[in-house]
């Protein structure tokens, strides 16, 4: 038997609401480009009324592993070649910084447990699809997809990876080309 984290359940329509919320939260309901560095370094610490940590990882430290999020900690850590392509404006960097942002939002200690069990959980109890739910729907509302017509155009207005683009475009059942 594997162990597996649970979290609270949540489907994607609550997660596209929670999405929204971010923005709010930021002042980022008009732009269709979110500046994640800016919202890290400097408007999560106010989020977190100044208890809040982000550092850059060492690739010796983190490994394979893009980077992490500690809800009950208040720490936000990214692995330095991810850090420096989200600076740069990669959409997956970029991407990878909000879904571990995402964590911090979503998964504090009480919704978060373990349990012993043949299966993964169920894609709504699922902390990782929760957070990448969440980091699609707060970087790629699905109000401002509605003038997107293709793949392309989302992943230039939004400064996101094609795969990411495509991803969100399934979600929210639009099929569109490149």
């Amino acid at each position: 038997m594997q162990l597996y984290q649970e979290a609270a359940p949540i489907n994607r329509r609550e997660l596209e609401v929670v999405g929204w919320r971010i923005r709010e939260l930021f002042g980022f309901t008009t732009d269709y480009w979110l500046p994640v560095p800016h919202m890290i370094e400097h408007l999560l610490p106010t989020v977190f009324d100044g208890d809040f940590m982000f550092r850059v990882g060492e690739y010796s430290e983190l490994g394979s592993n893009h980077g992490y999020a500690d809800p009950d900690e208040h720490e936000l850590v990214l692995r330095e070649d991810v850090y420096e392509g989200l600076v740069r404006g990669q959409g997956r960097d970029r991407m990878t910084a909000v879904h571990e942002m995402s964590h911090l939002f979503l998964h504090t200690k009480p919704r978060l447990y373990r349990r012993m069990g043949k299966e993964p959980p169920l894609p709504f109890r699922d902390p990782e699809w929760q957070a990448k739910c969440l980091a699609g729907t707060t970087m790629m509302p699905e109000r401002f997809l509605a003038g997107c017509g293709t793949i392309g155009e989302i992943v230039r207005r939004f400064g996101v990876s094609e795969q990411a683009a495509r991803y969100r475009a399934k979600q929210i059942g639009r099929n569109l080309l490149i």
